[in-house]
């Protein structure tokens, strides 16, 4: 769809300028055929008008095309990851964050929560939060792009 536009286009200005920015000069006054001097300067006038608008068509039309914001992952907010406890259960965390986008077969005890945002014509944002427990399967450390919270060393109730 994007491509199709993009080929209007350039057709557009390759006609634009084709026929009403050449001068009148090219045509000559008996049937308005052209001169065999001018019809070479007339062709590679046209072909330059064609190319360039064909390669300038994507840099310049692209920022006006819409495209979506794409979110995929887990929307973490600080408030979520300040609830977290050091001692914690896999229950616990999960009632808490949510399921995890990615738990390795061979590493069960790692949780990774990863938040990929692409906004439109902008950089992409990535944020990821990797949660580690124990062999009895309580929370023991947190690293990624989210801060523990205060009270994450707090003792659980």
């Amino acid at each position: 769809m994007q491509l199709l536009s993009l080929t209007v286009v350039s057709l557009r200005v390759f006609l634009f300028t084709t026929f009403l920015l050449l001068p009148r000069a090219c045509l000559s006054s008996q049937q308005f055929k052209l001169k065999s001097q001018d019809a070479m300067s007339w062709k590679n006038l046209a072909a330059l008008t064609l190319a360039l608008s064909l390669l300038s068509g994507c840099s310049v039309i692209e920022r006006l095309v819409y495209r979506i914001d794409i979110n995929q992952g887990n929307y973490l907010e600080a408030t979520d990851v300040d609830r977290l406890r050091f001692g914690m259960n896999k229950e616990q965390v999960r009632f808490v964050l949510g399921s995890p986008m990615l738990v390795e077969p061979s590493y069960p005890n790692t949780w990774y929560y990863v938040y990929y945002k692409q906004p439109g014509h902008e950089e992409s944002i990535q944020k990821n939060l990797i949660l580690t427990f124990d062999d009895q399967n309580l929370l023991i450390g947190m690293t990624g792009d989210y801060q523990p919270g205060p009270n994450f060393m707090d003792a659980m109730n």
